[in-house]
């Protein structure tokens, strides 16, 4: 089994869902027999996930330049036989000012360190972002999608696989209330907000009985911009309730308690888009969508084929 140094930026409770999962695989990968040390720039208090075989330390505060150091004695002291990244979340530094172009320069001369990096969307592998190089760099680059497999090749020119993710589910998810809708992204994350707030206005203006939850509500709009989305619901607004950013765990609950999933507004080439759509044929719920679904993720364990991944050639 493999020694893994695990470096990512982001806790269970992660709104956008991947954090949640992110830890899912870590725990899986140490219940795998694997030696898993996690190095997060983040304060690790709130992690509670625990296991004999998993430790997680703190080496920096943040991926700027200045922590390099701090990164570099831990990797050395640890002696990985592979560094892998987990959804690193993006960031507006120039590269040269991140650890990134450092630990790559580092891995290469480190004997037998394999690099993976695992990305869940398009913004995970933009050029402008500083991780960019260390991704190019990596030994293998995994993704939960066929066209996201396609896409990674084109930009990084790696080799690339498909991982199978485990969802779990609710038994119940069938059983939903009569006419409620969940939309499981904020406004602020929508294609075109303008547009698709007036067609939700016109869908509750056909629809008297429908009630509406957005999960995280109008997100990043400015106020100026919530006050016209209002005036365009009109008197269908109260029907519309906004939530709070969810969780994973929170997002599966509202889905089961859902009668239909409105998947129209979100960004196709996004992660939600891609998890919601996933969820939603999995808990056999009504899609509210012009046009195809995503396809469905690949069920399986994604330690034992990280696992597979890690002592291939």
């Amino acid at each position: 089994m493999a020694k893994l140094l695990v470096l990512t930026d982001l806790l269970p409770d992660d709104t956008d869902w991947k954090g949640a999962l992110t830890w899912k695989i870590i725990l899986s990968l140490a219940e795998g027999q694997h030696e898993v040390r996690v190095a997060t720039s983040l304060d690790p208090g709130p992690i509670t996930i625990t296991h004999p075989r998993l430790t997680i330390i703190r080496p920096v505060k943040s991926w700027r330049v200045d922590q390099a150091p701090h990164l570099a004695k831990a990797v050395i002291t640890y002696q990985p036989q592979v560094i892998h990244t987990l959804a690193l979340k993006s960031s507006r530094m120039w590269p040269m000012l991140t650890v990134w172009p450092y630990l790559s320069s580092l891995c290469k001369v480190l004997p037998n360190v394999r690099r993976f990096t695992t990305l869940f969307e398009e913004s995970d592998w933009a050029k402008e972002d500083p991780s960019f190089i260390w991704h190019q760099m990596a030994s293998r680059v995994t993704v939960f999608s066929e066209s996201h497999k396609y896409q990674v090749r084109q930009a990084l020119s790696r080799p690339t696989e498909i991982l199978p993710l485990e969802v779990e589910v609710n038994d119940l998810a069938e059983s939903g209330i009569k006419n409620q809708i969940v939309i499981p992204c904020p406004v602020s994350e929508w294609k075109a907000p303008t547009a698709n707030i007036q067609a939700l206005a016109d869908y509750l203006n056909l629809n008297p009985d429908a009630n509406v939850r957005i999960l995280g509500g109008w997100g990043s709009l400015p106020h100026s911009e919530r006050k016209l989305g209002w005036m365009t619901l009109g008197k269908g607004g109260a029907r519309v309730a906004m939530t709070e950013p969810v969780s994973l765990n929170k997002l599966q609950e509202e889905m089961a308690q859902a009668d239909a999933i409105w998947l129209e507004p979100l960004m196709r080439d996004s992660w939600k888009f891609l998890m919601g759509s996933h969820m939603t044929q999995q808990m056999k719920k009504r899609p509210i969508l012009s046009g195809s679904m995503a396809p469905a993720l690949l069920g399986g364990s994604t330690a034992n084929s990280l696992s597979r991944l890690y002592s291939s050639p």
